[in-house]
């Protein structure tokens, strides 16, 4: 090759001592590195964009709910539609070979100065095999005038990927915004929006549904105590839950009436057993288990019913005093006059029995019909 041939693309060759034509400088051995690197990322940043577009979009639709809206067989196809066009994306455009070569890299220098003679591919070619010794010191003259005027000027300057002529219509700037919106307006955690997207598992399907317990119960006071009768329902809620604190005095009667079919239903952990069926007319029964309320604490449990907890007041014993005992008014010896107080919180009757002493006291006056009286209180 001739100086006055600098393109042509000679292999280079192993040059004696005296041959060999001036080292290039460190600086343009750089230039050239740089040079070429920019051209690869003009070249790689087309086809990185849609790759990252398509990501995007999935994350997008993924942050707005859009699989939790789908079955899973649609969250496969979905994952599998976004998978394929994944794989696609990088080759949407054609933007030449990653393996930029020297040449190329040499070129965009060239390019970069603007000077029509091309002077970092002739600082970057070799002499060719047959070139005689004077034709090689006058190559080692030409690019050692060349390093000396353009040291320093080679410039790789900054990449142009040309995106907008692959992207005229800005989607990649629509992408972008559509994801950050998403992003910020959603509300539940967003690497679990992602997974699932993968969750193709089939639920298990509903079980059967359960029909609603239906039921009447009521605690009836015992006889004697002037109090309604506590009203009790599926849906009572008693003080341990939020409600009224649910009283009843002892040896009240709990009455609970279920429809449908038999339940098993506890009292302070005793089951109780079924008291009788009452059919209820067109094929409906209803099941009714009656107990006396004596603890103190009572704890009903109803399967797949309520759980109520009755507080229940416990009976006091009668007590009966006699104040005083005198002639009637009327002056009838033969009667007495009989002053007492009787208390009970179930009301009370009976009778007063007098009995005589064991031996008779001296001075008594005995009743007209010798025998002690028997007085009814109510």
């Amino acid at each position: 090759m001739t100086p006055s041939e600098p393109h042509s693309q000679a292999l280079p060759r192993t040059l004696t001592a005296g041959e060999l034509p001036r080292e290039l400088t460190s600086e343009f051995k750089r230039a050239v590195t740089k040079a070429r690197a920019v051209v690869l990322w003009e070249r790689l940043w087309p086809r990185l964009v849609p790759p990252a577009a398509i990501t995007g979009l999935f994350l997008s639709a993924s942050f707005a709910g859009i699989w939790g809206m789908a079955t899973p067989a649609g969250r496969m196809a979905g994952v599998a539609a976004f998978a394929l066009a994944l794989a696609a994306s990088p080759f949407r455009y054609k933007t030449g070979s990653l393996n930029v070569s020297r040449d190329e890299g040499l070129a965009r220098l060239d390019k970069n100065l603007g000077d029509p003679l091309n002077p970092a591919q002739i600082l970057g070619d070799r002499p060719a095999d047959h070139s005689s010794a004077a034709e090689i010191e006058k190559w080692n003259h030409q690019t050692a005038q060349l390093s000396d005027k353009y040291a320093g000027k080679f410039k790789a300057g900054l990449p142009h990927p040309g995106m907008n002529a692959h992207d005229p219509h800005y989607m990649r700037f629509l992408v972008a915004l559509t994801l950050a919106i998403t992003a910020s307006l959603s509300q539940a955690p967003h690497i679990e929006q992602v997974k699932k997207a993968f969750d193709w598992t089939v639920p298990a399907p509903p079980p059967p549904p359960v029909a609603p317990l239906q039921l009447k119960a009521w605690v009836t006071p015992p006889d004697g105590i002037s109090i309604a009768p506590l009203q009790m329902t599926e849906t009572t809620r008693d003080d341990t839950q939020g409600g009224e604190k649910m009283i009843a005095h002892q040896t009240s009667t709990l009455t609970i009436m279920t429809y449908g079919k038999e339940r098993r239903i506890e009292v302070n952990g005793v089951v109780l057993p079924l008291q009788k069926t009452i059919p209820q007319g067109q094929g409906r029964t209803g099941y009714q288990y009656e107990v006396k309320l004596n603890d103190a604490k009572t704890t009903v449990v109803i399967a797949g019913g309520p759980r109520w907890n009755i507080n229940v007041t416990q009976d006091r014993a009668p007590t009966i005093s006699i104040d005083s005992i005198g002639a009637s008014k009327d002056q009838d010896e033969k009667s007495l006059d009989i002053k007492y107080n009787a208390k009970d919180d179930q009301g009370y009757t009976g009778e007063i029995i007098i009995e005589t002493p064991k031996g008779p006291d001296v001075g008594a006056k005995p009743l007209p019909s010798a025998l002690p009286p028997v007085l009814t209180i109510n």
